[in-house]
């Protein structure tokens, strides 16, 4: 009788044994798919980041110009506070229209 009790705590070991591995196979499905989802993420994160990257060379470009700009724009003011007594050379020696001209109510001569 030894045998048969053996033989029937072997399979009761064989059974329990196979649920764990069932347990384990289904424990290992999960953690593949969570571990696939997590590579999408990080493939998504990836697109972002490089998309960032290109949004900010573009900005630091943007910025560049707007520097040279605003040098330019100082540059000619510091030259226009110079002179700026006088009219500018468009209008310095010329006289306004003549239909903007005043009449005087004053004898000619």
């Amino acid at each position: 009788m030894e045998t048969e009790e053996e033989l029937n705590q072997l399979r009761q070991l064989n059974e329990a044994l196979r649920e764990k591995a069932s347990l384990l196979e289904e424990q290992n499905r999960f953690v593949q798919e969570q571990n696939r989802l997590l590579q999408e993420t990080v493939d998504a994160d990836k697109k972002v980041f490089s998309l960032q990257g290109q949004v900010i060379d573009r900005l630091e470009e943007q910025i560049t110009l707007l520097e040279e700009q605003v040098q330019t724009l100082e540059y000619r003011l510091k030259e226009d506070s110079y002179d700026s007594h006088l009219l500018s050379s468009s209008t310095r020696f010329s006289l306004p229209p003549k239909n903007l001209l005043k009449k005087s109510n004053k004898k000619r001569g």
